[in-house]
């Protein structure tokens, strides 16, 4: 993916298509860009008498990983893990970058770190203009800036949110998910344990947008 960027560091000109930013080389050939940014926790604050102490979030630091090799997949055409994306750097001038929006979990700063992004005027290797979003991880982020993204004309896809909140198209115009929303999933749960004769549950409750 570095290499990418570098093609973008050498850029004389860049023009905007759409949500694609397309860079003109020295040669005069043009390479059509996405810049996917990911809202991801990839630290946490311990607690609030340690406001300054961040751990960091071990499964966002292997889906930042894996996002990061996806990326690299669909820029080389390299079919190892999807097959149907081998050979796709033939057939598909696009290539991908990205950067990730540490959310810290919480729906203030994602937001507020959101707004610098889509505040961006124009691209820069450093500040490249957005092609769409991937994340939140949890659903209380996902709702606020999922109503940011799609209000911009920019795509969110979030691999891990299943609140049905999700579900409402006017506020949320372009979000999209890759699970099933919590009442795609609450009936066939209570089925499995009906047919495993499971007579008695224990609920937690945990009151945010999940």
């Amino acid at each position: 993916m570095d290499y990418f960027d570098k093609i973008r560091s050498k850029a004389v000109n860049v023009t905007r298509q759409g949500n694609i930013d397309v860079i003109t080389v020295s040669d005069g050939k043009e390479i059509p860009y996405c810049h996917i940014v990911a809202l991801s926790p990839l630290t946490t604050k311990k607690s609030e008498e340690e406001n300054n102490f961040r751990s960091s979030n071990s499964v966002s630091l292997q889906s930042h990983a894996a996002l990061r090799l996806a990326i690299q997949h669909l820029n080389t055409g390299d079919g190892t893990v999807i097959k149907e994306i081998d050979g796709l750097n033939k057939t598909c001038p696009i290539r991908f970058t990205m950067e990730v929006i540490d959310t810290e979990r919480s729906e203030t700063i994602a937001v507020s770190e959101l707004f610098k992004v889509l505040s961006r005027k124009t691209s820069t290797l450093a500040t490249p203009l957005p092609c769409a979003f991937m994340g939140a991880e949890i659903s209380a982020v996902s709702i606020p800036t999922s109503i940011l993204t799609g209000i911009l004309g920019y795509p969110q896809i979030s691999a891990q949110s299943t609140s049905p909140n999700l579900n409402d198209k006017e506020q949320h115009k372009l979000f999209g998910r890759t699970i099933p929303s919590d009442d795609g999933t609450a009936v066939p749960v209570v089925e499995y344990f009906s047919k495993i004769n499971i007579k008695h549950l224990g609920i937690l409750f945990w009151n945010d947008a999940y």
